[in-house]
C-alpha cells in the first residue's frame, strides 16, 4: 500500500496528455487549489446572479458611490501568447458549469475590457482542463471577491486576468 501512495504522489507531479500540448500537472493543482481558496475567502452574496437586482431601488444610489466590494471579479486565465484580453476576440473561452448562472455577467465584462464576439463555454471537463490540453486560449476558473481576486497568485506560464462583472 506505501509504494500505491508514493506512486500516486509522483504521478501528481508528471506531465498529462502527449506531445508539445501537455504542461506538467502541477500547473492545474495550483490552479484549482488557488481558486478554492479565492472562492471560500468569497461571500456567498457576492456571487449571486441577481444579487443586486433584487436589492431595493435605494441600493442603486449606494451602488453608485460606494466602493466596489459587492462586484464579483472574474478570473480569467490565458496562454502565454494572449497579452490583453482585447485578444481574446472571436474566440471560445472554457468555463465550468457550476458557474453556468453568470455566464451572461461574465459575457458583458469580457466585451467591455474589449474581448468582443466571444462565445463562453461550458462543458463536463473543468474550464482549466480544457485550458491545458490547448482545446480553448483563457478560460474563467473563479468568480470571486475583488478582495479573493487581489490575492490571486500568478500563474507561472500564464496571463491570469481579473476581470470585474458589472452590477446588473
Amino acid at each position: 500500500m506505501a509504494n500505491a501512495k508514493q506512486t500516486d504522489e509522483l504521478s501528481s507531479h508528471a506531465e498529462f496528455g502527449s506531445g508539445a500540448d501537455s504542461l506538467p500537472r502541477s500547473i492545474r493543482a495550483q490552479v484549482i487549489a488557488a481558486a478554492a481558496v479565492a472562492e471560500r475567502s468569497t461571500p456567498a452574496a457576492i456571487l449571486l446572479p441577481d444579487a443586486t437586482s433584487a436589492s431595493s431601488v435605494d441600493s442603486k444610489a449606494d451602488e453608485s458611490t460606494g466602493p466596489n466590494a459587492e462586484m464579483p471579479v472574474a478570473l480569467v486565465i490565458s496562454h502565454p501568447e494572449i497579452k490583453s484580453v482585447s485578444e481574446l476576440t472571436g474566440g471560445n473561452i472554457a468555463i465550468d458549469d457550476r458557474q453556468s448562472a453568470s455566464v451572461p455577467r461574465v459575457t458583458a465584462a469580457l466585451v467591455a475590457a474589449g474581448a468582443t464576439e466571444i462565445q463562453l463555454r461550458d462543458g463536463a471537463t473543468l474550464a482549466i482542463d480544457r485550458l491545458l490540453r490547448g482545446e480553448v486560449p483563457a478560460a474563467v476558473v473563479a468568480l470571486v471577491s475583488p478582495e479573493a481576486a487581489a490575492a490571486f497568485p500568478d500563474i507561472a506560464g500564464f496571463h491570469v486576468f481579473k476581470i470585474p462583472l458589472a452590477s446588473r
